[in-house]
């Protein structure tokens, strides 16, 4: 929006004060700071990845929210130390871009890091419905289904909290000119952080619900998660005690960039609080996960659990992240063979191939033959079968 495109001075006009303020003079030696740690969080990253026994894929959200924090502190140390002269009409078009850019990122970064956690703790569900002898546990699929599939619902919740967030700050510029634009800037910006709070909030009483009472379940890693929680849950929290702060569509931009009027979020004590309460949790998070053994904390593999089922095998249990050695000294597969039949079917096989004189499924006896020549004969002989020939064959395993 440019300066000839603003409406004339109008005091009933007031819109969403932006989070963090407008980039200025205030910006540049904090963005310096940040931009300085994030590039040395690459060095743990790059050392992850050439590192087989620590290299992890399942941060899909972090990583990249890493970078982007990174270009993000990068455009607003380049705004504040811009050469164009205050008030013009070029700098309030560079402001206008670098603000939409700056409230997008601001309202899902956060977000992105939470379902990342959602993810990890997935892990540590399914690591307690895996047989292994040692703890004395036995193999639960209809759990271990569970597990994922509320898991993925439970990553969807946090889409009540983003998508109101990236709309509210595309929202931002319209909201300078329209006043029903800037309500909803207002009313979704709530939107985002109480249902986002609200999903954490639970997030973590499951955390501490499922470390009392689910057997097995590795304590290390579910502390090590609600750490990561608690600390995200500052950006919440600050966000919901500031966005109620309005000013009007000039007063973001005024001639002298060193005054702001209350409210404008853009003064030097609102600059503190928005880099203590909302980039330092931020960047704490981010460090921790890429800095941190999540192999070995959560006991799972490079790309943690990916899988929607086990049609191509169960996991193997880890320890420490690391598969168990066989009697050739190598490691075991990263996921045992399972039988596509079910019990049922596999106890009449046994009896058939026994010899014996119990009925078949198919109401007859059915003298000794192989698995897959009774598939065939069955399909065969009895009516109604012939078309189903393909679901036989494909229930051979």
């Amino acid at each position: 929006m440019s300066a000839a495109a603003q409406p004339s001075p109008s005091p009933s006009l007031r819109v969403p004060a932006f989070v963090g303020g407008v980039p200025n003079h205030l910006d540049f030696a904090p963005s310096i700071v940040f931009v300085v740690l994030y590039g040395l969080l690459f060095i743990p990253v790059i050392s992850r990845l050439c590192w087989k026994q620590t290299r992890i894929g399942i941060l899909w959200a972090t990583v990249p929210w890493m970078m982007e924090s990174l270009s993000l502190n990068v455009l607003r140390a380049l705004v504040a130390r811009s050469n164009v002269v205050p008030g013009s009409a070029e700098w309030i078009d560079n402001l206008n871009g670098a603000d939409t850019y700056c409230q997008v990122a601001f309202s899902i970064g956060y977000i992105a890091m939470a379902t990342d956690c959602c993810l990890l703790f997935r892990c540590l569900l399914v690591n307690t419905t895996l047989e292994d002898r040692e703890r004395g546990s036995v193999d639960k699929p209809e759990e271990r289904a569970m597990y994922r599939r509320y898991t993925g619902w439970f990553v969807m919740l946090y889409w009540t909290g983003s998508v109101p967030g990236m709309i509210a700050g595309g929202l931002h510029n319209t909201a300078f000119i329209k006043q029903k634009a800037a309500d909803m800037v207002f009313a979704l910006r709530y939107v985002s952080s109480i249902m986002t709070l609200l999903v954490m909030l639970i997030f973590i009483t499951l955390l501490r619900l499922a470390r009392r009472r689910i057997p097995h379940i590795d304590t290390r890693g579910v502390d090590f998660i609600t750490t990561v929680m608690a600390i995200l849950c500052f950006i919440p929290v600050y966000r919901l005690s500031v966005i109620h702060n309005t000013t009007s569509s000039f007063e973001p931009y005024p001639p002298d960039y060193k005054v702001y009027p209350p409210g404008n979020l853009s003064n030097l004590k609102d600059k503190v609080c928005f880099y203590i309460f909302h980039t330092v949790p931020e960047f704490l998070t981010i460090a921790i996960l890429v800095s941190a053994d999540l192999r070995r904390i959560l006991n799972t593999g490079p790309w943690g659990d990916y899988r929607a089922n086990d049609k191509k095998g169960i996991p193997v249990l880890r320890r420490d992240g690391l598969l168990p050695m066989n009697e050739t000294g190598e490691e075991s597969p990263e996921f045992r063979h399972v039988d596509s039949r079910d019990e049922k079917s596999v106890e009449n096989e046994k009896d058939l191939e026994a010899g014996s004189d119990s009925s078949s499924r198919f109401g007859s006896t059915i003298e000794r033959l192989s698995y897959s020549e009774r598939l065939k004969k069955a399909g065969s002989r009895v009516p109604g079968l012939r078309p189903y020939r393909w679901l036989f064959k494909k229930c051979r395993g």
